[in-house]
C-alpha cells in the first residue's frame, strides 16, 4: 500500500510492478501447467534448438562472405595501384562478365585481349556503346579499349529481343542483400542509434536546449 502511495514518478512502479507480477504469474501456470505444460515446454525448446542452428549458420555465412569481399577488394586494389599484368583470358572473363551488366546483347560483341589491350567488336545497340565502353575502360588491367562496334538498332537481326541492362546497382539499392551488407547497416543503425540517443540526452539539458531551436523552427514551416 505504501507504493500507491508514494508521489512524483516513484508512484509509477506499483502499476508496473502489480503488471509484472501478473504477467510473471500467467507464464508460470502456461508452462507448469499438467495437461499442456510438457507440450509447451517441449515445442519452445526445439524452436530454441532451431533457432541456435539457424543464428550459427548465419554466423559462418556472414563470416564467410565478409572475408571473401575482404579478399576480393584488397587484390582489387593491389591490381589498381602495382598495374600488375592480367593474363589475357582472365582479362576477356572480366570483359565478359562487364558486358552481360551493361548491354542487353552480350554475346553478340567480340572481345578479343592482348597485353592489357581490348578490342571489342560486333553489333551492339546505339544507346549502350558509351555505356559499355567506359565500363570496360575501369576494368582493373585495361590499359586501352579499341572501338570497332558496330552501333544500330533493335532491326539488326543481332539485337534483337534481349534484357536491357541497368549496369551494377550499388549494394545498398539491390533487392536481396549480402550478409555482410546486412552485418554493415545493421552496425550502422546501431551506431546512429546511441548517437540519437545521446543528442536527446543532452539536448534535455537546459544549457544544450538552445542547440534543438533550428530543428524545431524546420519542423514548423514545414508542416
Amino acid at each position: 500500500m505504501e507504493l500507491m502511495g508514494l508521489k512524483g514518478g516513484r508512484g509509477i512502479l506499483a502499476p508496473a510492478m502489480f503488471l509484472g507480477a501478473v504477467a510473471l504469474g500467467t507464464e508460470l501456470m502456461f508452462w507448469l501447467d499438467p495437461l499442456s505444460g510438457r507440450r509447451r515446454r517441449a515445442l519452445t525448446r526445439d524452436k530454441m534448438v532451431h533457432a541456435a542452428h539457424e543464428i550459427r549458420e548465419g554466423a559462418q555465412v556472414t563470416a564467410m562472405d565478409v572475408s571473401n569481399r575482404s579478399r576480393g577488394l584488397f587484390y582489387a586494389l593491389r591490381t589498381r595501384f602495382r598495374r600488375e599484368a592480367v593474363p589475357d583470358n582472365v582479362l576477356e572473363e572480366r570483359v565478359r562478365a562487364k558486358l552481360g551488366r551493361y548491354c542487353s546483347h552480350p554475346h553478340a560483341v567480340i572481345v578479343f585481349a592482348q597485353d592489357g589491350r581490348v578490342r571489342l567488336s560486333g553489333p551492339i545497340l546505339a544507346e549502350e556503346a558509351e555505356r559499355t565502353l567506359h565500363a570496360v575502360r575501369s576494368i582493373p588491367g585495361v590499359t586501352h579499349v579499341d572501338d570497332a562496334l558496330e552501333r544500330g538498332g533493335t532491326d539488326h537481326p543481332a539485337l534483337q529481343g534481349g534484357m536491357t541492362r541497368a549496369g551494377e546497382v550499388p549494394e545498398l539499392l539491390q533487392q536481396n542483400w549480402s550478409p555482410a551488407t546486412k552485418l554493415a547497416v545493421g552496425l550502422g543503425g546501431t551506431v546512429l542509434g546511441l548517437f540519437v540517443l545521446k543528442g536527446l540526452q543532452v539536448l534535455r539539458k537546459p544549457r544544450y536546449a538552445f542547440l534543438a531551436l533550428p530543428l524545431f523552427r524546420r519542423l514548423r514551416y514545414r508542416f
